[in-house]
């Protein structure tokens, strides 16, 4: 595991990459469904997901699949349509994600694919174009 300082949460695919080096220790962040639901078990008003349905975090919660040390895909659509753009971002952030990895990205060798992380599914270790789904390069 490195120390060296790593931009967090992360902006691009490279960010992310380095990211998934960090000691969780050093920089922490939701890498795991462990972490994921000590997350959930915080008792902080202030977490966006408190005031969601319990069947919402369910749904949200059964989408999560995590690996290579980090978060691989999950389906936002329960919290795009529940939380404001602020508690969506925050959410994402505690996956070490930043809102430009949604927004922005560089064409990938996959027509129509770009390397930002909105709008696309992992199934079998392979993208696939989604709505409502993210994936990061951890699939």
């Amino acid at each position: 595991m490195t120390t060296t300082k790593v931009a967090f949460p992360a902006r691009n695919v490279q960010e992310w990459r380095e990211l998934m080096k960090t000691d969780p220790a050093e920089v922490p962040f939701i890498r795991s469904m462990e972490d994921w639901q000590r997350e959930l078990q915080r008792d902080d008003d202030k977490s966006p997901v408190s005031r969601l349905p319990q069947s919402d975090i369910d749904f949200f919660t059964a989408s999560l699949v995590f690996n290579k040390g980090g978060l691989a895909t999950a389906n936002y659509d329960v919290l795009a349509r529940s939380l404001t753009f602020y508690e969506f971002e925050k959410v994402w952030n505690r996956f070490g994600l930043h809102m430009d990895m949604f927004v922005n990205g560089e064409e990938t060798p996959i027509k129509g694919l770009r390397s930002g992380v909105r709008d696309r599914r992992c199934v079998d270790h392979t993208w696939t174009n989604s709505f409502t789904d993210i994936c990061t390069d951890n699939c």
